[in-house]
């Protein structure tokens, strides 16, 4: 690296670093005033924790029906504080996850920079340019990490384990991945989706590790506290009844429910684009409601069967270009694919995640990271960094457009979200070329 980029690659680091802080600060700030009034999602939290305090059995409590039964029975102590203690762990523990995902960030494209001769030089200059790059990602999509982190919710506990589980996932290794991705499932179910991905890689282990350790966590957990089976089987039914049976993405389309504009999830997209108009005006492609209700585009009026059915094709179309991208561009020993086939994989949570919250967007985060270290890598060759620009700038688009409920009915995130991953597949099939050519140049040269 020469000097002036060197310099220019500190100078991002420390504004970026500062400008970070300060985003911390205040979203934790609001957070923990946010708890204490006991408003937004922390009162979801909370108000679960006190009914499980006072002895309700599990299959009674309305609140969080859709987490683990073993992970809300660990939210019990937060019922044992007052409102302002609690607030004040609570966002405590937001914090370091959301420090854990920074660290754990840039741990990952420091490694990509050392392993692949990318960090000629110093050891501080490889370090500034990995500090660079996770304050600019961090910075490209702030607006959706602060209104996780005010609003209470907890997104980054399973990213951060996440996240730490990239870093520790090596050829030859399992255990400390496979710990970490079942963790992440234990605290919210839609990181399972990480163990195709495993599967994929032939990681056998680490996904039979995180598949079996969050059922056996909350099994274990909830037959501690409920004293019999019996108990502990119902409350497991209970929850795979409501977050996988009426949860999934064909029951929101045939039930209507969770279709409101603030969700992105493909399916609801899909409904208010497709669906019927709920009035007879067509004055307007917009019908507008309250938070809650549908806003619908009517581009089309087809029945739900027929919606369900191009949902669920372009799942299958999605998933079979995930798994191929997987199996044909994957190299164990390259971490730039290595990282760059986690992040696609994140990115992918979204895309077949039913509920998509503003506060669930923030996962992208690796994505973005990796596309501006991939940019700021390959500033000489052209495509690459257009193609990687592209994706990193139409987020900042979208970011801004979350603004216009009209955006957020045509499921504009999610429409950028699909970019970023044909934008990853592209750079992970370019870096895998590379990786072949390389590995290529070193076996004529051994002979």
């Amino acid at each position: 690296m020469s000097a002036p980029e060197l310099q220019r690659e500190l100078k991002w680091a420390r504004v970026g670093g500062i400008i970070v802080g300060i985003v911390l600060v205040l979203a934790i700030t609001a957070g923990i005033l946010r708890a204490a009034a006991g408003t937004w999602d922390f009162g979801w939290f909370y108000g679960d924790a006190c009914v499980l305090n006072k002895g309700v059995d599990l299959t009674q409590s309305m609140f969080l029906e859709w987490y683990l039964p073993g992970f809300r029975i660990l939210l019990i102590p937060l019922a044992w504080m007052s409102k302002w203690p609690a607030a004040i762990v609570w966002n405590g523990i937001n914090l370091l996850t959301a420090l854990l995902v920074l660290y754990g960030l840039w741990r990952l494209a420091k490694v990509r920079r050392q392993a692949e001769g990318l960090g000629e030089g110093s050891d501080f200059s490889t370090d500034v340019h990995s500090r660079a790059v996770v304050c600019v990602g961090f910075l490209v999509i702030c607006p959706l990490i602060f209104n996780t982190l005010q609003i209470n919710q907890i997104s980054f506990w399973p990213l951060s384990l996440l996240v730490l589980a990239s870093v520790v996932d090596k050829p030859g290794k399992w255990l400390g991945s496979g710990i970490l991705l079942g963790l992440a499932i234990f605290v919210k179910i839609v990181p399972g989706l990480l163990l195709v991905w495993c599967l994929l890689r032939r990681k056998f282990k680490m996904a039979l590790c995180a598949a079996i350790l969050p059922f056996a966590l909350s099994f274990t957990i909830d037959t501690l506290t409920a004293g019999n089976l019996t108990s502990v089987w119902n409350h497991h039914v209970h929850w795979y009844h409501i977050s996988v049976g009426n949860s999934s993405n064909a029951k929101f389309l045939e039930r209507h429910v969770q279709q409101d504009h603030g969700n992105q999830g493909m399916a609801s997209v899909l409904g208010r684009l497709l669906a019927p108009a709920p009035t007879k005006s067509r004055s307007t492609p917009f019908h507008s409601g309250k938070f809650g209700h549908v806003r619908q585009v009517n581009l089309m009026s087809l029945d739900t069967r027929t919606i369900t059915w191009i949902y669920y094709g372009m799942m299958f179309v999605t998933l079979s270009v995930l798994v191929w991208v997987t199996v044909r561009f994957n190299r164990e020993d390259s971490p730039w694919i290595r990282h760059g086939l986690f992040a696609l994989w994140c990115s992918a949570m979204l895309w077949f995640a039913p509920l998509v919250r503003m506060y669930h967007l923030m996962w992208v985060l690796p994505a973005v990271c990796w596309l501006v270290d991939r940019a700021t890598w390959h500033r000489r060759e052209g495509t690459s960094q257009m193609v990687c620009l592209v994706a990193v700038v139409a987020w900042i688009v979208a970011i801004v457009g979350w603004a216009l409920a009209e955006t957020r009915a045509i499921g504009l995130q999610q429409w950028v979200n699909l970019l970023t991953m044909a934008c990853l597949a592209w750079e992970i099939r370019a870096a895998s070329r590379l990786f072949d050519i390389k590995e290529h140049s070193l076996t004529v040269a051994s002979h």
